[in-house]
């Protein structure tokens, strides 16, 4: 997890299901890597399910690899979730930046295989046979961000590529599979920041259909925590990314294995707020077809804890929470652990084929732009725009029309807008930020010449319906 920093709509993308809603695996990153699973029964005692899946982090050592196989993979395993690792190839001391292309070349073979056996063992169950009914199973998110600059693993500096990257990973991933770990055990998740940072996109560092499950993404609602962020809904953050994994990866399950909100505002900290985006995240997950989400519980950069955190809208037991999680957690979507099945999920939960018969969510964006002819003259008028639309709208929106009887804008007001030739581009004003996601523009104009009805109205590159009055 990094810094936000700019998104871009991907024009035209449907992100909505085409399929019945789907249900979505509960999730979250707490308990301090396994070692403090009290916590997590605490969180669950209060949210009144048991988590599916708890995630934790893993590196290259020794020392970690040890830990990692004696006690945290048991510890979360027997508390009753299923270990999602996040495994980072950080080294013991300094990490080179060509870390994946050493990987790939066989350098770190003898860990490797080491790593694959104690997994296997693990994997077998209580009674050491691999292939019987006490059989566990994980999640393995290995390397993750690769399309931001700030792990050794991506491509930066000139010194690796999204190849050598791709490369690593088809080596670790057949390393596993050479010692026999099938997919009701094992589930590889590819798991990219919701925007690219650097030279390259995400989509240069998938490994192909056959070495990835599922995808991830990580995204944040930063707030104002910093200087360079600002307030962001479920649908801002990963509306453009999920659009892209939708074509690169059209048949793979999606989960957001890093998500949270800050609490900070501009206006200071409101707990409401962000007890308003969880409620709001709690819709994405359906309109989006997210069939795993892992809430970050760690107040690491700033205040991501809905639980037990620095802030909250009420207390249970002495402790912050945010209640809107406790309802997000009760839809009858989001899917705990089994705890009458011994391997805590079915193969179909844990592979991420997750429907339920319930009405069809839209899979088509729409949005309408209403002119309202306010006042004409001999050669001029004055024009209000209002717009809506059935998603939310970010606030990065930008409105393109067709001029059709070659109108000329001469001023506006609440927008800014860009004239050239017949095609007229409107962004928002400078105090739009401060408005609430979601918000419909609503703005004017002078023109000359006599109004007709535009053409080829879109927003962000999604077409909308065009009526005048």
């Amino acid at each position: 997890m990094k810094r936000l920093f700019t998104t871009t709509i991907v024009a035209g993308l449907l992100l909505t299901s085409s399929i019945a809603s789907a249900q979505t695996l509960l999730g979250v990153y707490y308990g301090k890597e396994g070692w403090a699973m009290d916590d997590v029964t605490r969180l669950e005692s209060w949210q009144g399910k048991k988590n599916a899946v708890i995630g934790l982090y893993s590196n290259w050592t020794e020392t970690s690899e040890g830990l990692l196989f004696t006690y945290q993979l048991p510890y979360i395993w027997e508390h009753g979730n299923v270990p999602l690792i996040t495994w980072e190839p950080y080294l013991a001391g300094t990490t080179p930046d060509n870390i994946e292309t050493r990987i790939a070349q066989g350098e770190y073979d003898s860990y490797l295989d080491s790593w694959g056996k104690k997994l296997r063992q693990f994997l077998a169950g209580g009674d050491g046979i691999y292939g019987t009914e006490d059989d566990r199973r994980v999640y393995i998110r290995l390397a993750h961000e690769p399309n931001g600059n700030w792990y050794p693993w991506s491509a930066k500096n000139g010194v690796n590529t999204p190849a050598d990257y791709i490369a690593m990973w088809q080596k670790i991933w057949g390393s596993l599979d050479a010692q026999g770990l099938d997919r009701s055990h094992l589930q590889w998740i590819w798991s990219v920041n919701n925007v690219d940072s650097g030279a390259f996109s995400m989509e240069d560092y998938y490994p192909g259909d056959a070495y990835v499950d599922w995808v991830g993404v990580d995204g944040f609602n930063w707030g104002t925590a910093y200087n360079w962020s600002s307030w962001q809904s479920p649908h801002e953050i990963f509306d453009p990314v999920r659009g892209r994994i939708a074509q690169l990866a059209p048949t793979k399950p999606v989960a957001l294995t890093e998500v949270a909100s800050t609490a900070t505002t501009s206006s200071g900290v409101s707990s409401t707020l962000k007890d308003n985006w969880i409620s709001q995240l709690s819709t994405y997950l359906q309109e989006a077809d997210i069939r795993l989400v892992s809430w970050f519980n760690q107040d690491k950069e700033t205040n991501w804890q809905l639980f037990a955190g620095q802030y909250g809208t009420t207390q249970a037991d002495g402790l912050n929470v945010y209640p809107a999680y406790r309802t997000f957690v009760q839809n009858a979507l989001m899917i705990p652990a089994d705890e009458t099945n011994p391997r805590i999920l079915t193969d179909q939960q844990f592979q991420g084929v997750l429907t339920e018969s319930v009405p069809l969510v839209a899979n088509t964006k729409k949005c309408r732009v209403a002119y309202n002819i306010s006042s004409r003259w001999t050669g001029g008028y004055v024009s209000g725009v209002h717009v809506t639309a059935n998603y939310t709208i970010p606030r990065t929106w930008k409105l393109v029309w067709g001029f059709t009887n070659r109108e000329k804008i001469s001023s506006g007001w609440n927008a800014q807008l860009q004239q050239t030739a017949q095609q007229v581009t409107v962004i928002p004003p400078s105090w739009w930020q401060w408005m609430p996601a979601g918000a419909e523009p609503d703005f004017g104009f002078v023109g000359s010449g006599i109004p007709a009805t535009p053409t080829q109205a879109s927003l962000n590159g999604i077409p909308c319906e065009i009526t005048m009055q």
